[in-house]
């Protein structure tokens, strides 16, 4: 975390500090941040909820490779039933194939609805 943050010579440095991610101060100790955090459970990493935000208590998680994937910049985000969630998580959540609804929504530009609603024509 502090060296994606702090360091240009870290080869995560660009998508961190060097679009403003920082840290919060109380984290500059390592006890400081043991504290805001806890132990790392087993089979998890450190994950900012908000992805342009923070490291900071409040905005960040212990979270696993799924949940870890799901929280990407370069993930597609949808509305869905009053919510933004990734695409693969529109396609479990509705039934729709993930296939599907990628070619309608982000390469044919369909709203969520007519996506998720019309059936398909061949493939789409």
């Amino acid at each position: 975390m502090k060296s994606r943050c702090r360091n240009p010579n870290d080869p995560s440095y660009a998508a961190y500090g060097g679009r403003g991610i920082t840290f919060a101060p109380e984290w500059e100790s390592f006890v400081g941040f043991l504290e805001s955090m806890g132990e790392r459970p087993r089979g998890t990493t450190l994950d900012r909820i908000e992805v342009d935000g923070p490291y900071a208590p409040g905005n960040c998680r212990w979270a696993d490779a799924s949940q870890q994937a799901r929280n990407k910049r370069s993930n597609r985000m949808v509305e869905f039933e009053g919510r933004s969630m990734p695409l693969v998580e529109l396609a479990e959540v509705t039934g729709v194939p993930y296939q599907r609804l990628h070619e309608r929504i982000v390469r044919r530009g369909w709203n969520v609805a007519d996506a998720i609603n019309k059936p398909p024509r061949g493939y789409f």
